[in-house]
């Protein structure tokens, strides 16, 4: 069921579509789809031990029913600071793209609708 969502949402064209269908979802399969996508696009890219653990701290930190249910509402700019802690290494070891690609947009970016 997960792979079958995950894949509706691959052929969705734009983000505005994903994070719509995204909003539909349970929180238990909104973290079930994200885990889906951070290791589906992992799988095709080599990693660092370093930036492997980093993906894992955050997966189990903030790809979580809870965060997300406690986030509701909350700009990220008030986010705890142990999450701004762990985001910024994640972005210094990852990079902005692979941030993007496995944290911001969910389901293959090479899928999406140039607008």
């Amino acid at each position: 069921m997960i792979s079958e969502k995950y894949d509706a949402i691959n052929r969705l064209g734009t983000i505005a579509e994903r994070k719509e269908f995204l909003s539909k979802q349970s929180y238990e399969m909104r973290t079930a789809l994200w885990h889906e996508n951070i290791d589906r696009k992992i799988r095709e890219i080599t990693l660092s031990a370093e930036q492997k653990e980093i993906i894992d701290v955050v997966r189990k930190k903030f790809i979580t029913v809870e965060f997300a249910q406690s986030a509701i509402g909350t700009d990220e700019a008030d986010a705890p600071q142990e999450y701004k802690e762990i985001m910024g290494k994640a972005s210094q070891l990852l990079g902005k793209e692979m941030m993007r690609d496995l944290f911001g947009i969910l389901g293959d970016s090479k899928t999406l609708i140039k607008q």
